[in-house]
């Protein structure tokens, strides 16, 4: 029970968050997900949240597919030689690579929302 109530948070948090992105990005629509860049600081953001709340870095990222593919318009100066295996195999590889230390798990369901574990 305690581990589906951190779940929650965390994905209100990232609601949260990803609605801040938008109004800051001047998107027209709070509720739109960020992408490229944005996305990436996403992710960074939720991981320094999710620290914030349990002491210890997150293992998982559950990335909905969408953002995946928001990831792979990133380039070499954001994502590094990822950003090259991305262009040329498809964003498998960050299931295959991991990314930021966590296993990734692309989630393909439709409505899928960021999940740190």
């Amino acid at each position: 029970m305690a581990q589906y109530v951190r779940q929650i948070l965390i994905a209100i948090t990232i609601d949260s968050t990803c609605a801040k992105i938008a109004r800051r990005t001047k998107h027209r629509n709070p509720n739109q997900m960020p992408t490229g860049t944005e996305t990436l600081h996403l992710i960074i953001d939720a991981e320094a949240e999710y620290f914030g709340q349990h002491g210890t870095p997150p293992t998982v990222l559950k990335l909905p597919v969408l953002m995946a593919y928001d990831l792979a318009k990133c380039g070499y100066n954001d994502l590094g030689e990822l950003s090259g295996r991305i262009f040329r195999d498809g964003i498998t590889v960050l299931e295959s690579e991991g990314f930021h230390g966590m296993r990734v798990e692309i989630v393909r369901e439709s409505g899928a929302m960021l999940q740190l574990e």
